[in-house]
Parts: structure tokens; sequence; C-alpha cells
């Protein structure tokens, strides 16, 4: 049962990227393998009685996901707060199902190439709108898959890039021909979305490339790997796409609005001085600024919309659930502490100009975070007999699962 538990896991996570695909009477697929993932690990652990004891990453998940419920009693839309308070406590049972099944360096591996694939499919439908010029706005060559924003997709390319990295680096086979074919495609699919943000995202994603390049004879490979990924951007990305991301340092000069980004998050401070300790509730920040703004906007912030929607109380629980990753990850051995700091770097400075707390990618990362806390004892036994080199670049396949 743990072992079908951890399959359904691999194709919820598979599945995050196909986030907009659904099933006439079903629903949205992902939620579907959420579902029978954490039904499937609560009857499992229920049965066999194995559970791990949890770790900050875990508790912290879940008070969030109570403070959230909680504010229903002064939200500014109690429906609204009611319906995120339940996205929030069914993405903290995915950090645990993460948690709980993914016990090994394998296991973590497995799903992080779950991720890898999932990618194929919206880039695929990117890239299709691409070649039929099919654009979001007419005004600027910004391209997205059909049902997708752009700006999701550009931060979840961002993140795949050291991910494929990774992959690329510590394994073997078909495995690394697959990863490598997503850390060549995620730079392309992130610039023809011309999110500046994700493009700031990337430029800190792609530091992985020299933080952990191999003094093997593999470093040729992968130097070889990064000059096609940069020819392939120069030769396919249009001109347009490239003079839109590169405005970024003018628009900070300029004192730009970012996009009508600088009015929403005025209005989004206006609302928290007046409501500064419990917020406005959950899932209520587009209903609280309307009357400010004049219209029903987005955060378009991560930590804004934390702090609009339930205050300093429930900006504190946040706020400590990103120092617990922080501390997993400066207790980590140098090439995975590496790996996960340019990760969730780049998650948070996507994050900067997205809402992405309730996003599923952001909880898969809390998850494989609490996962690879639980690692670190195994880990320091092995640094014993291999270097933090060997540990990260040496090629092995995943081998099956039995």
């Amino acid at each position: 049962m743990r072992r079908v538990t951890f399959y359904l896991t691999w194709l919820f996570i598979f599945s995050l990227p196909l986030d907009r695909l659904a099933l006439p009477s079903i629903g949205r697929v992902t939620n579907m393998f959420g579902a029978l993932a954490i039904g499937l690990g609560v009857l499992s652990a229920m049965t066999s009685g194995r559970l791990r004891k949890p770790g900050a990453i875990l508790w912290l998940a879940f008070a969030f996901a109570l403070s959230a419920l909680l504010t229903a009693f002064w939200s500014v839309s109690a429906v609204d707060t009611l319906e995120r308070a339940f996205t929030y406590a069914q993405l903290a049972a995915i950090v645990w199902i993460v948690w709980e099944f993914a016990r090994t360096k394998e296991d973590q591996q497995w799903l992080l190439l779950a991720y890898c694939l999932g990618m194929f499919v919206p880039v695929f439908y990117l890239m299709d709108n691409f070649v039929a010029g099919v654009r979001i706005d007419q005004y600027e060559a910004r391209f997205s898959a059909s049902g997708y924003n752009a700006n999701d997709i550009g931060l979840m390319c961002a993140l795949t890039i050291p991910i494929a990295w990774r992959l690329v680096m510590n394994c073997g086979g078909v495995v690394r021909i697959i990863a490598a074919m997503a850390f060549l495609m995620a730079p392309v699919g992130m610039l023809l979305t011309g999110n500046r943000g994700s493009f700031l995202a990337s430029i800190v994603a792609l530091s992985i490339v020299p933080l952990t390049l191999p003094r093997t004879r593999r470093s040729l490979q992968a130097v070889v790997l990064v000059i096609v990924v940069v020819a392939t951007t120069a030769l396919v990305v249009p001109a347009l796409s490239w003079n839109r991301v590169l405005s970024t340092p003018q628009e900070l000069r300029d004192g730009g609005d970012f996009g009508g980004r600088l009015a929403i998050w005025a209005a989004g401070f206006r609302v928290f001085e007046d409501r500064p300790l419990l917020g406005v509730g959950a899932g209520g920040f587009e209903l609280a600024i309307y009357p400010v703004l004049g219209n029903y906007q987005g955060a378009h912030n991560t930590l804004l919309a934390v702090l609009v929607e339930q205050g300093i109380v429930g900006f504190s629980v946040f706020a400590a659930l990103l120092g617990a990753c922080t501390w997993i990850i400066r207790e980590m051995p140098g090439p995975e502490r590496k790996f996960w700091a340019v990760l969730m770097l780049s998650w948070f400075i996507g994050g900067l100009s997205i809402h992405w707390q309730y996003h599923k990618l952001t909880w898969l990362l809390f998850g494989l975070l609490a996962a690879q806390g639980g690692l670190r004892t195994g880990r320091r036994a092995m640094r014993g007999s291999r270097s933090n080199e060997e540990l990260y670049t040496s090629p092995v396949a995943l081998p099956q699962r039995t």
C-alpha cells in the first residue's frame, strides 16, 4: 500500500504542470491524484502504524492552514476564506505525503523527475502557440500555453532549470537525457512568456551551473549542454521577448509600475494598515482592495498576499515555515545545500511578482525539503566515505522500484 501511495504521489507531481487539464465529471487530474494519494496515505499509515515523527516544516504547514481557517471568523468573504483554508489543508497534507513516503534520496529523485516530465506538456503547447503566432498580448511578443497564466509558466520553467541540472549531474541513462532536454527547454519557455520576475528568478536558477560544475571529465559534457542552451535561446526567442525581459533594469531605474503592480501593492498596504494584526481573511485580497483600487486584482506578490490576508499573525507562521526551510538547507552537505539554496531563492524572487502562496509547486518544495531534512543523519554518515563532489556528480541511473 505504501508503494501504491508513492506511485500516486509521483503521478500527482507529474500532473502539477498539467494543473489546467480537467476530465469530464472528474475535474482536474492534479486534484484527483492528490486526493487519491492523501486518502491512501492516511489509510496506509493507519493500518501499518509506521509514521515518521513530524518535523518543523510539517508542523508549521498545518499551523498555517489552521491560521487561515481561523480568519473565517473575521473575513471580508467567509466563503472565499473557507475555500482557501481547505486548499491549504490539502497542500499541508501533500507536504505530509512527501515527508512520509519519500524517505530516501532515490525516492526524491524520482519525484523531481516526475516534475521535469510533466513540464514537457505545457511547454509543448507554449511552443505550439509561439510557432502559430498566438500571443497573449497583441502589442508584445509574449506567449503562453492555452489556458495557462504566462507568469505561472515562466516561474515553473525557471524552477525547472536547477531541478533538471541536478538530475543531469546525478543520474545516467535515459533519465539524464530527459533531464538534459528539460534543461534545454526551460530557459526557452521562460523567455517566451516574457515575464520579468521569472527572468530574474532564472538568473539565480542558472547560478547552479557554475556552483556545481564538476571538475571531472563530465565537465566537458556539461559545458557543451550549456552552449547548446545559449545557442538555442539566441536562435529561437524573438527580439521583442528579449527586449521585454531585458527592460527590467530600466524599469527599476525609471520607477515603472511593473505592469500595474505598484498600484496593486499600494492598495494592499492601505488595506493592511486598516487590519494589520489578523488580516482580511485568507483568499480575501481581491475583494479587500476593490474599494481602494476600483477593480479586482490578485496580489502579484506572495509575501504581501499572506500579510494582507492573514495579518501579522498568519504572516509570522508563514515566515517561520520559510525559516524552517532555510535552517534545513543550512544543515545540508555542500552540494545539496547549493542546490536547495538556488532553488528556493529562485522561488522567492519569482514569488515577489506573482502570488504563489497557495500554488501546489510551492508546497511540493516544502514537502521535499521536509523529506530532505530527514536524510541529514544518513548523509553525514555517507560523507565519511565519499566527498561532497562525488555525492553530487556520480552518474547513477535511477533503478526500477521493486
